[in-house]
């Protein structure tokens, strides 16, 4: 599933946790929550390491172009 889904999903549970829901569905929404949110957590840090390394490639680029 991506991002964008995993997000809406959860957004979804949010809502069905905001309403009028019995104990137990609550609970089992609650643990679905949880996993989504994981899931979500995983991939934003898999993408912040892909940018740190492109602005890291980015600097060396510069840093090589400068003339003094």
């Amino acid at each position: 599933m991506d991002f964008e889904k995993t997000l809406s999903e959860l957004e979804n549970i949010n809502l069905k946790l905001e309403g009028d829901t019995k104990l137990d569905e609550a609970i089992e929404l609650f643990k679905k929550g949880i996993e989504l949110s994981k899931t979500c957590i995983k991939e934003l840090k898999e993408q912040k390491g892909k940018i740190s390394e492109l602005t890291d490639e980015m600097k060396n680029l510069t840093e090589e172009l400068q003339i003094d």
